[in-house]
């Protein structure tokens, strides 16, 4: 069946911009990847997706927020390269979560870390994970504070079964785009203070992903851009 238009339009208009991004930043150190966040999206649209990617030789990650939703979506996907999980992971969906995903990217506290860990060990099942930073210091917002970090690396380096990714954020929710900047530079910061160099960011929305590319993003989630509004209700 051929693609909406509409749809390919945007697909190609999205990585227009990340490529125009990407040749601006001075701080880019490789590729970006783009993981296309599809909560409440179709599973028509994202197979849309998938199939323009595959056609484009584009490696496909899917990113979803709630993992209900992405159980009943699975089956009917056609084939991608990595699930991630976007979203906060309740403890009693960590099983699930790690039998579903392959990355999971809001580990936010030590108790869900070490749950992904146990589960991980019990599936004998290998995922990455990325510590989740509050770096714009939003009491509304979940995630390690910065200072946090030089301590915690070690634990979340410490199970054989899960490979420690980078560190992803959520910035507070700014008037303009361009505001977020600063948070953006602040993780590139982070990594270098941490003595990280090889840490993946994970950074950027549909809103400002330009402007996360450009501070030095490696994942960037995009969403509406890609697919329009939300146009179906979570599980």
């Amino acid at each position: 069946m051929a693609s909406d238009p509409s749809l390919v339009e945007r697909f190609e208009a999205t990585y227009r911009q990340v490529a125009e991004a990407m040749s601006r930043s001075t701080t880019a150190g490789g590729p970006v990847h783009v993981v296309a966040a599809t909560k409440k999206q179709p599973v028509a649209s994202i197979n849309a997706y998938i199939a323009w990617c595959r056609r484009k030789h584009i490696p496909v990650l899917i990113g979803e927020n709630y993992v209900q939703e992405f159980k009943r979506k699975k089956t009917e996907l056609q084939i991608y390269d990595q699930a991630h999980l976007l979203g906060a992971l309740q403890s009693n969906k960590v099983s699930m979560a790690v039998r579903l995903f392959d990355v999971i990217q809001s580990v936010h506290t030590v108790q869900i870390l070490e749950a992904i860990f146990e589960q991980c060990t019990r599936q004998r099942r290998r995922l990455s994970v990325f510590l989740q930073v509050n770096v714009s210091g939003d009491p509304g917002k979940a995630g390690f504070a910065p200072e946090q970090l030089v301590e915690l690396l070690p634990l979340a380096r410490s199970c054989p079964w899960v490979t420690l990714q980078g560190l992803m954020t959520i910035t507070r929710l700014y008037e303009t785009p361009e505001q977020a900047r600063p948070d953006f530079k602040r993780m590139r910061e982070l990594r270098g203070a941490l003595g990280w160099p090889a840490a993946e960011l994970s950074m950027g929305m549909s809103s400002d992903f330009p402007i996360a590319i450009e501070e030095g993003a490696t994942h960037v989630r995009i969403g509406t851009a890609l697919f329009g509004e939300r146009g179906i209700v979570a599980a």
